[in-house]
């Protein structure tokens, strides 16, 4: 008996010590990258939500604030909620969080496809009751056994460890979400924008606006119930993408998103500040500060980050 039981100690032991290799290049590394999570300071003065548009918020001027991205590349909005509500006790009274709202987040809603790819970060440090459609076989699925399901794992253990050039991937390789969306930024440059922008975030008419209405208000309600001070922002763009969304009814759905927000929360009395920067002419007129058709380039982002602080100085609602 001894013998068996010890034969399949050795025979577990590589597994398991494999399935831990992996799970810390999938979500220690790269755009799954939740370390962040795992030890949320106490008095959060200054926090934002957002995707890949909350990820170019840059702290780096204002290393005397206690400041945290609540953000991921392809968050969905009600992600957003959800980790907001995980952390709210985390925040110090009269802090900020800033709701970045994306250009996708208008009346659309995030692929399923996509959401389904990233969905098994969220099991790493959300609760069960913050998990949308939680159930133990994908916990065990996600945290336990992660590599029997995982898609090329030995592929990004090996660019964890060995620091493989992004761009040497081979096609075959690509992440499923990547594939479906040829959301990179290589991409981006050759792919035509309002395709990308159609298939990542389809656009749902009235069921999207009010889908992203209500989780923009749940969010400033949170904050105010624990006297917390909500600002939405929605990020610059360059000239070029902005001709582009105007060719469609894009920024007529964002000012009656924008109307049937501040309205609800004037009913409501919720209060909220809203700092819109899509049409900014600073950002239009330097096409040069972004890298791509929607995102600025590392250098500018700390220069945009502090005109976001000195905005919300400007409103009354800074503790800065």
């Amino acid at each position: 008996m001894k013998k068996i039981l010890l034969s399949l100690l050795i025979l577990f032991l590589p597994f398991e010590l494999l399935n831990l290799i992996y799970k810390n290049a999938e979500y220690s590394f790269g755009d799954n990258d939740v370390s962040r999570f795992k030890n949320v300071p106490y008095s959060i003065q200054l926090a934002n939500s957002g995707n890949s548009l909350g990820e170019q918020m840059n702290y780096k001027n204002h290393p005397g604030l206690t400041a945290v991205k609540f953000s991921l590349l392809m968050q969905p909005i009600n992600y957003d909620f959800h980790i907001l509500k995980q952390y709210i006790d985390h925040f110090a009274r009269d802090s900020i969080f800033i709701i970045v709202l994306s250009y996708g987040e208008v009346d659309g809603i995030l692929n399923d496809n996509i959401y389904r790819t990233i969905k098994g970060r969220y099991y790493q440090f959300l609760k069960s009751n913050y998990i949308e459609d939680y159930s133990l076989f994908d916990r065990i699925r996600y945290c336990a056994v992660p590599i029997v399901y995982a898609e090329y794992p030995f592929y990004k253990i090996k660019r964890r460890f060995l620091k493989a050039e992004e761009q040497d991937e081979p096609e075959e390789i690509l992440d499923a979400a990547q594939k479906k969306t040829c959301f990179l930024e290589k991409r981006l440059e050759q792919d035509n924008f309002l395709n990308v922008f159609n298939r990542t975030y389809p656009r749902q008419k009235q069921a999207g606006l009010d889908y992203n209405k209500n989780y923009v208000i749940k969010m400033a309600k949170l904050c105010n119930e624990h006297n917390v001070h909500p600002v939405v922002v929605t990020p610059p763009l360059p000239a070029n993408t902005v001709h582009a969304l105007e060719k469609t009814d894009y920024f007529t759905a964002f000012e009656k998103l924008k109307s049937a927000i501040l309205d609800e929360c004037k009913n409501q009395q919720i209060e909220i500040n809203w700092l819109d920067y899509n049409r900014s002419e600073e950002y239009m007129n330097h096409e040069e500060w972004f890298k791509d058709p929607v995102h600025l380039k590392d250098e500018y982002c700390a220069k945009y980050t502090d005109e976001i602080l000195e905005a919300i100085n400007k409103t009354g609602a800074g503790l800065f």
